[in-house]
């Protein structure tokens, strides 16, 4: 039996597992690289297969790699979890291809994020906003038709990090990807160096105003200038 038949073995009786939450989900896997080009309609056919079944597909945005499974599949997350080594319980972000995909998700509608959005949208701004679920869920509209290609044919949504260990810099390219990632994840999408570099502003939509938790490309101050309308 080859190592990618053990892999689908083993994923599978850890799904049926009514002791998930104690289980160790690892396995070895050759690690297959797919360059995006002429053949990238095939290429994100195979990546949505792969997610589809709970695997784990790198993949280029516009400003870092990325490692997406599929959103609410709770198994195929704590896989990243612990891929990334984070700390348990930390929430991941949500990439959406669209701006419907957030009434899908639960999230609650405020004029002035949907102003940052409108700016910012698509694009290297991650917003952490309130559900009606009464939690909060950090989403992203990414700037790259692979992605948002990829995040439709995977069924509406992807739970995605930057493609690093916890603490270290994420990945710009697929080689480096690669050089953390291989023979643990599935599938690395290589669509070239990622555009900018650097991961993207993250801010919390709070009832007073907003909270910028990590600064990137977009700074504070063009955040809080858009906040109140200028």
């Amino acid at each position: 039996m080859g190592r990618n038949s053990a892999r689908t073995l083993v994923r599978r009786d850890l799904r049926a597992s009514s002791t998930w939450d104690t289980v160790k989900y690892w396995y070895n896997v050759d690690t297959r690289i797919l360059a995006v080009g002429e053949n990238a309609e095939s290429a994100l056919e195979e990546a949505a297969n792969v997610i589809k079944t709970g695997g784990v597909v790198a993949f280029p945005t516009e400003t870092v790699y990325g490692l997406g499974v599929r959103y609410g599949d709770a198994r195929a997350s704590a896989y990243l979890e612990e891929l990334k080594g984070r700390p348990e319980g930390k929430p991941f972000q949500v990439l959406i291809d669209r701006l419907e995909a957030l009434e899908e998700l639960g999230v609650l509608p405020c004029p002035r994020a949907g102003r940052l959005m409108e700016r910012f949208w698509p694009g290297p701004l991650t917003l952490v906003v309130p559900t009606a679920a009464g939690g909060d869920l950090g989403v992203r509209l990414p700037a790259v038709a692979l992605v948002c290609s990829l995040i439709r044919a995977s069924g509406g949504a992807l739970t995605a990090t930057s493609a690093n260990p916890a603490g270290g810099e994420p990945a710009v390219d697929a080689e480096q990807v690669a050089s953390m990632f291989d023979g643990r994840i599935d599938l690395i999408l290589d669509g070239g160096q990622a555009r900018i570099g650097t991961a993207s502003t993250v801010a919390r939509i709070l009832p007073s105003g907003i909270e910028v938790l990590r600064e990137g490309t977009i700074d504070a101050k063009a955040l809080q200038d858009c906040w109140k309308g200028r």
